[in-house]
């Protein structure tokens, strides 16, 4: 079974995404949304962690915007809405990190 995990907190605030790595299984994706998005840019290296496992990483572009975040990781896959909902119903389970 495949789970999609929502970030909501900023990697430097919090445990909550170091966390989630330790879990992520083969083939699980991630979406990074509200201060999550901080581990988007460039500067964080969030392919390197988790490059080894093939899991999908996705950031919430509207929330990239409001925090004024250009510089993200090429790796990352910016999404809108409708994608976030089209990705809660691809995978099997969701579970969400704070």
């Amino acid at each position: 079974m495949t789970t999609l995990h929502l970030i909501q907190s900023s990697p430097h605030q919090s445990t909550a995404l170091s966390r989630c790595l330790a879990q992520l299984e083969n083939q699980d994706g991630i979406l990074l949304l509200e201060n999550g998005v901080y581990a988007a840019c460039n500067s964080y290296s969030l392919n390197k962690q988790i490059h080894p496992l093939s899991s999908p990483c996705f950031a919430l572009r509207a929330d990239l915007a409001a925090r004024g975040i250009t510089n993200t990781d090429p790796m990352i896959t910016m999404i809108d809405y409708q994608k976030f909902v089209d990705l809660v119903t691809q995978f099997d389970n969701s579970l969400t990190w704070s």
